[in-house]
């Protein structure tokens, strides 16, 4: 599943997506992970698993409700096994039938979460039944999502997909929702002609009910967990792509969306044959289809042999100018091998899943753009995860949550990628692959853990990793490093002292971990010591007749560290012309920014400006030029207004847009007003002339923000910079009555959300009428149908931190399914309440818990009032009922209903 990494350009940030509702600035740093009452977890005990199930469902998408049967083939694993109970939640049961010569109606009764079947007589371990469960679902709230187009968005396809992952599939599916249980599949869906139902496996027939209904029977040979289910329904457009070897390669759009997606898809077959062929394992499906579906609320999810992908990613000619959906499409195809061939035995496993793929990903980036690009997918995977690890700190390898999409954050995705990268390293090429290729043969169509993959790499090299994986994966952090260089021409002597500086804890371990530290003579030879720090501290000596022209650590910049490196500037300068690895590039101009000498500058700029040096470099010059802040960074970040590559031509605005002033506005708005040919430089300039806080750039802004462009990225940039353009007391009523109307439902869903943290922004310099419109907004917005709005909205609280919003926070906790929303409802809470530490904010608080209080005491008596009246008219009714009624059924008589 990538609920970021195909945001990259979106967003404005590699893992965009998370940004969008986890980047608001809370100065707080957050001490732990887990909030109060977060439980430890474990896989739970299997008394019985499914061996195969068969789904077979009418599918009604203008009642929004589906209605059929799922049948259980089911193993006993335990002896004198008595009753199953299946996980469900919402969905109505009709009737479950033991399947035998006389099929057997069997008791059943519900509760809130589940399914309990009452069998017959008590079974032994390894006897096998079969139950068909008659059931209909009625538009849940999670697991099963019905898409229709209304007054505000009347072009919106009218489709269902689903969901499951992580434990969603029991919203329309009474099943085991849990992925330590695989089985084979069929599933046989009933829709309208002119429908398409899409599912995973193999379509072996299609039928013709009537002349009104079409159904389609799917069939996976191969296992697959419950979480991997899929079902879409909708009008598509079916796209064949060149096959890899047996293995058909297609995807669906909806109609008149071919084009964009060749554009994003394009490349599928590429990638199968490139990971086949890195793995040593085929493709290990007959067929792979990615279906683009509308308001999707994720980026992709790798369902078996069938990926749902969000149309978002789907993309003009003008876009592909900055943005490509390799990352998203190569993260999803990755998945097929690890996390469906393989399939982690626990949600804290999952790093096994999105790890790899976030990392096989990275290595599609080297294989089909090179090495620098590759390189610098790992350095921007570095900086997610440290800037995740500022605010909390986890081991990856994790069983305390509440819910499993609570671990599915950047330390799941790029902290663990660039773990698997320095595993890469540390065993070497030929034996990184040789251990996958194991890893993946012995365990092929099975569960895993963390220990299947060290046993892997262990029967490879033939060394105990032990050591490695209990630091890198089940403890957390990473090695501080300061690092200090010196020489002595007296005695001709090199002196390197490396000491690590984290705060040793029970979380956070002195690191063990081989270090490379690279000497450059001044005839441009290099030498390399491999040093293992045993001690806080390690100091090397090294003899050379002359001062080395550079010093690196770790010079191949693979070990997940932070550096503060103390040498010379010219070794800085020389690192920054002659590095041949461009993360080294970028550490060397960060420092030389930091100095701020002129020596230094002059070298910045240089680079910046040189065409054939590698983007990724001049970019990361532009950032670092843009936190120096002084007016000679921004002469030089002004001389490079028109470099020819977009990427980093974007991020020169960007950079612009931290100084302030009317000079921004007088470098900026000429060249806004001519438009650029792409969407994200234009983007860029909105922030900009934001920043130049002048009234002489609003109306340019307004244009920039009511401008239509792919996935709405030129107002949405723009917006995130409005919030300094507030600052001119003139244009507050106006610009906050712009930003209000882009939150309003009918604009795009992404709009809004970057609306409603423009809103969080602005929150501190409003004054209190506008604090008022920000607040009722707020409020309303917690009640939205578009789930990236609610999220934002969330987090807008938490930024603000506002007490009264708790109440209904706490509401959100209790009756949301959706476990993103669950835990940014319990984690503004608890910011919410860390702040409420003076005497005034407490008597408000108490105050609103009163209120609260006294309105459930009084809707309590209504109800009470209310049940009286229905019991008195259904004692009537019963009494005047003819006898001839049939009795009901004892399982009717004990199920219970679940609400949504």
């Amino acid at each position: 599943m990538n609920h970021a990494d195909f945001l990259e350009e979106l967003n404005c940030s590699k893992y965009g997506l998370g940004k969008l509702y986890q980047g608001f600035n809370i100065k707080e740093k957050e001490k732990a992970f887990n909030l109060p009452g977060d439980p430890i977890q474990y896989p739970p005990e299997l008394l019985w698993k499914t061996k195969h199930l068969i789904l077979a469902l009418e599918v009604d998408l203008d009642e929004k409700k589906v209605k059929g049967s799922v049948t259980h083939v089911i193993q006993i694993l335990k002896d004198e096994i008595t009753n199953i109970v299946f996980d469900s939640m919402g969905n109505q049961i009709n009737s479950v039938i033991l399947k035998e010569k006389n099929n057997k109606n069997l008791d059943f009764f519900t509760t809130d979460e589940n399914l309990t079947v009452l069998l017959e007589r008590p079974y032994k371990k390894g006897m096998e039944i079969t139950l068909i469960i008659e059931y209909e679902c009625n538009d849940p709230s999670a697991g099963l999502y019905f898409i229709s187009p209304d007054a505000a968005h009347p072009h919106k396809p009218k489709h269902l997909w689903s969901q499951n992952q992580d434990e969603d599939a029991k919203y329309w599916i009474p099943c085991h929702d849990h992925p330590h249980v695989k089985f084979t599949y069929e599933g046989i869906f009933t829709v309208k002609k002119g429908l398409l139902a899409i599912s995973n496996g193999s379509l072996i027939n299609t039928q013709e009910e009537n002349e009104e209904k079409v159904t389609y029977h799917w069939k996976m040979e191969q296992p697959l967990p419950t979480y991997l289910i899929t079902l879409v329904v909708g009008e598509f457009s079916k796209v064949e792509l060149e096959p890899y070897k047996n293995t058909q390669v297609n995807f669906y759009v909806v109609p008149g969306r071919e084009e964009e997606g060749r554009r994003s898809f394009g490349r599928t077959t590429e990638m199968i044959k490139a990971f086949s062929e890195k793995l040593g394992v085929d493709f290990p499906y007959p067929k792979y289809t990615q279906v683009a579906v509308t308001d999707f609320i994720f980026g992709g999810m790798e369902n078996t042999t069938a990926t749902t992908q969000t149309d978002r990613t789907l993309h003009d000619e003008r876009a592909a100018i900055d943005f490509k959906s390799d990352g998203l499409v190569s993260h999803e195809l990755a998945h097929q091998w690890f996390g469906d061939l393989l399939t982690c035995k626990h949600w804290s496993h999952a790093w096994l899943n999105e790890s790899f793929a976030t990392y096989m990903s990275a290595i599609w980036t080297e294989i089909s753009e090179g090495k620098d690009d590759f390189l610098y997918e790992v350095y921007q995977d570095q900086q997610a995860y440290f800037s995740e690890d500022k605010r909390y700190r986890r081991p990856i390898v994790h069983n305390r949550f509440e819910m499993p999409i609570d671990i599915f954050d950047a330390h799941l995705y790029p902290g663990g990628a660039c773990r698997l990268h320095m595993l890469r390293r540390l065993i070497g090429e030929e034996n990184w692959w040789r251990s996958l290729n194991v890893y993946l043969t012995k365990n092929a169509h099975g569960i895993v853990e963390t220990v299947d993959l060290q046993r892997a790499i262990e029967e490879v090299i033939g060394d105990p990793l032990d050591w490695f994986f209990d630091q890198w994966l089940f403890k957390a952090g990473y090695p501080e490093i300061k690092a200090k260089y010196s020489y002595d021409p007296d005695n001709k002597v090199i002196h390197i002292q490396l000491k690590q500086a984290q705060k040793i804890t029970d979380l956070t371990p002195l690191f063990l971990h081989p270090i490379t530290i690279s000497i450059i003579d001044d005839n441009e030879n290099e030498r390399r010591f491999v040093i293992r720090m045993k001690e806080p501290v390690y100091n090397l000596y090294v003899p050379l007749e002359r001062p080395p022209v550079d010093i690196r650590i770790d010079p191949d910049y693979s070990l997940l560290m932070s550096l503060d490196l103390e040498k010379p500037e010219d070794m800085f300068i020389y690192q920054l012309k002659n590095d041949q690895n461009i993360i080294g590039k970028i550490r060397a101009a960060q420092a030389l920014a930091k100095k701020g000498t002129q020596n230094g500058l002059r070298a910045l700029q240089e680079s910046l400006l040189d065409d054939s040096q590698f983007w990724g470099v001049r970019a990361e010059i532009a950032k670092a030029l843009a936190i120096l802040g002084t007016d000679r960074s921004f002469e030089i970040l002004s001389s490079a207004v028109s470099i020819k590559h977009p990427k980093v031509r974007r991020q020169v605005y960007e950079a612009l847009a931290s100084f302030h002033g009317k000079r921004i506005y007088d470098i900026v708005a000429p060249k806004a007003k001519k438009g650029d040919e792409s969407y994200f430089v234009e983007g860029a300039m909105g922030m900009a002339l934001c920043s130049s806080r002048t009234k002489e750039a609003f109306p340019l802004i307004k244009e920039f923000i009511e401008k239509t462009s792919w996935n709405e990225i030129i107002a949405r940039m723009t917006l995130q910079g409005i919030s300094k353009l507030f600052e001119v007391e003139d244009l507050q009523d106006e610009i906050l009555d712009l930003v209000l109307r882009q939150t309003e439902y009918g604009n795009d869903a992404f709009k809004r959300a970057t609306a409603v943290s423009t809103l969080a922004q602005i929150y501190p310099q409003a004054k209190p009428h506008h604090r008022t419109s920000i607040l009722n907004t707020l409020s309303r917005l917690l009640e939205d149908k578009e789930f990236y709005v609610k999220i934002s909205a969330i987090k807008a609280i938490q930024s603000i931190k506002e007490p009264r919003f708790i109440p209904t926070l706490r509401k959100m906790t209790s009756i949301e399914a959706e476990g993103r929303i669950v835990r940014g409802a319990k984690k503004t809470i608890h910011h919410i309440q860390q702040g409420l530490d003076k005497p005034e904010e407490l008597q408000k608080l108490r105050k609103m818990v009163e209120d609260l209080q006294e309105e459930n005491k009084k809707l309590a008596s209504r109800i009470e009032k209310l049940e009286a009246i229905s019991t008195t008219k259904t004692k009537f009714i019963e009494k005047n009922r003819t006898k001839s009624s049939k009795k009901l059924t004892s399982s009717r008589k004990n199920r219970k209903r679940t609400t949504k």
